[in-house]
């Protein structure tokens, strides 16, 4: 979905810098070119924080395991047997 061009000018305003709508309404294709550039860089940032937020998760997700894996038998999940692995998975699962 396409944004207006004073959507535009709003996001910048808030995003990039504080300048007046008359400064970025005097030249439309500069504040087109800004635009394209601050909101593509803001887009990179949130993926980046997105995506190191996930690996923060799935690292907690796997210590969680770790702790139960050793809880249960003694050492971490990468290993334990496949029986081993199918009985924790059951046993987290009775558990919940």
């Amino acid at each position: 979905m396409e944004k207006s061009f004073s959507n535009k000018v709003s996001w910048l305003q808030h995003h990039y810098a504080e300048y007046s709508v008359q400064w970025y309404t005097k030249e439309p294709k500069r504040t087109e070119a800004i635009y394209r550039r601050e909101f593509s860089r803001f887009n990179k940032v949130k993926k980046i924080e997105t995506i190191k937020k996930l690996k923060e998760e799935k690292l907690e997700e796997v210590s969680n395991w770790d702790q139960l894996a050793e809880k249960l038998f003694g050492k971490k999940l990468r290993a334990l047997s496949f029986k081993e692995v199918q009985e924790l998975f059951s046993t987290d699962l009775k558990v919940s």
